[in-house]
């Protein structure tokens, strides 16, 4: 019974199909040519599409508003205190094209990723004592950054809001024994 799902499969990439994209929908459609051996990128704005399976292929993205929480991260202040630090970042998608055509395959992916090399970035250079009295500031300066970096991949941030901020003691294992490092008053 397989084998006749897989002749009806292969017998219908020569009939043209239909695509809805939502209103909180874009996506791109790559159309390549039997004559030419390039592909075009075509994007697609809410609303109905045809597609030919035997020559092209696409992929329907969220652009509306979204948030994504980012992993907790445990980094090192420049006065070597130990903190942990969680946040999320809200953006949307303005160019379908760069979010997952030209520059990038997975917006969501890159978002976490930049945004979390940007706080790391942002805490390194800081002492406790400043991320503690400047968090507002802190948090405006994370949103700007992390606008310019995404900027490139088709990537509107809107905010980036600090969710957990505490410091913490690391404990480190080794064989039988466990030793607490506690950089909060700078012993070991």
């Amino acid at each position: 019974m397989g084998w006749l799902v897989t002749f009806i499969d292969r017998l219908f990439i020569w009939v043209p199909r239909c695509i809805l994209v939502r209103l909180t929908h874009g996506g791109v459609k790559w159309r390549g040519s039997l004559w030419s051996h390039g592909l075009e990128v075509i994007e697609l704005k809410p609303g109905l599409f045809w597609y030919w399976p035997l020559v092209t292929d696409y992929q329907l993205v969220v652009v509306a508003r979204q948030p994504v929480d980012l992993p907790t991260m445990s980094l090192l202040t420049c006065d070597g205190k130990s903190i942990v630090i969680s946040a999320s970042v809200i953006f949307r998608v303005n160019n379908v094209i760069l979010a997952i055509a030209e520059r990038n395959w997975d917006a969501d992916a890159t978002t976490v990723d930049i945004t979390q090399n940007v706080i790391f970035d942002a805490v390194r250079i800081r002492t406790l004592e400043n991320l503690r009295q400047e968090s507002n500031s802190l948090k405006q300066d994370l949103t700007e950054t992390a606008k310019n970096e995404l900027k490139k991949f088709g990537i509107h941030v809107e905010r980036v809001l600090l969710k957990d901020f505490d410091v913490s003691k690391t404990y480190r294992i080794l064989g039988d024994a466990v030793k607490v490092l506690d950089f909060v008053d700078g012993d070991e």
